[in-house]
C-alpha cells in the first residue's frame, strides 16, 4: 500500500458485486452487514446470492481481498461458503448494533448530535475508522469521530469521551455534508 488511508462509507458496500478472483465468476451481491460493537468493526457482510432457500452466505469481512468502486473481491467462492439460517441472521441482527442513525453521547452524559454514517478501513480488517458526527442544532460542527475517540458502539447509543467536540476530523467531512440530507 501507498500508505494512505483508504476508507470507504459503509452505505458505498450495499449493492456491490462479489467476485471470486480465482473464478472470474459473480457470487452474489452485498446486501448487509453485520457489526462487531466490541471490536468496533465490520465483521461480515451479507451475500445475496439469489438463492434463498440455501440460506444467507455470510463473508467474513476478514476474507475480502479488495473493495473497489464496483465490486468486493475474493480469492474463491469457498470465501462465502458459510451459511447461516434465516433465525440465526435474523437473531445476529436484532442483537448487533446499527451504527448509522444512532446517537452521539459523551461519557460525561452530553448528547452531541448523530452518527450519519461510519467510515471503514479496508486496509485494517474492517475496522471503523470513524463516524460522521452531525450535531444537534446549534450544538457544534459536523465533522469525524476518530475510533479512538469511541468509548462504546451501543444498540442505541455511541458513547465518545467528553471533548469529542476539540477532537473531530474535518479533511473528509465536506464530501459528506449530502449525509446528513439522507437521515
Amino acid at each position: 500500500m501507498t500508505g494512505e488511508w483508504v476508507m470507504k462509507r459503509s452505505e458505498e458496500l450495499i449493492g456491490l458485486s462479489v467476485i471470486s478472483i480465482e473464478e472470474g465468476k459473480e457470487l452474489g451481491r452485498v446486501s448487509d452487514f453485520i457489526i462487531n460493537s466490541i471490536e468496533g468493526s465490520l465483521e461480515f457482510l451479507v451475500v445475496d446470492t439469489g438463492l434463498k432457500y440455501f440460506g444467507v452466505k455470510v463473508l467474513p469481512f476478514n476474507k475480502v481481498e479488495g473493495v473497489g468502486e464496483d465490486a468486493v473481491t475474493v480469492q474463491s467462492r469457498s470465501s462465502i461458503s458459510w451459511r447461516l439460517s434465516r433465525k440465526f441472521l435474523d437473531f445476529l441482527k436484532k442483537s448487533d448494533v446499527r451504527v448509522k442513525g444512532t446517537k452521539i453521547l459523551t461519557t460525561k452524559g452530553k448528547l452531541v448530535g448523530i452518527v450519519s454514517e461510519f467510515l471503514i478501513d479496508e486496509d485494517s480488517g474492517g475496522e471503523i475508522a470513524g463516524c460522521i458526527l452531525i450535531p444537534d442544532e446549534g450544538k457544534g460542527k459536523p465533522g469525524i469521530i476518530p475510533s479512538e475517540e469511541i468509548v462504546t458502539f451501543g444498540k442505541d447509543i455511541l458513547v465518545v469521551n467528553e471533548g469529542i467536540e476539540n477532537n473531530l476530523l474535518d479533511g473528509f467531512v465536506d464530501s459528506y455534508k449530502q449525509i446528513a440530507l439522507t437521515i
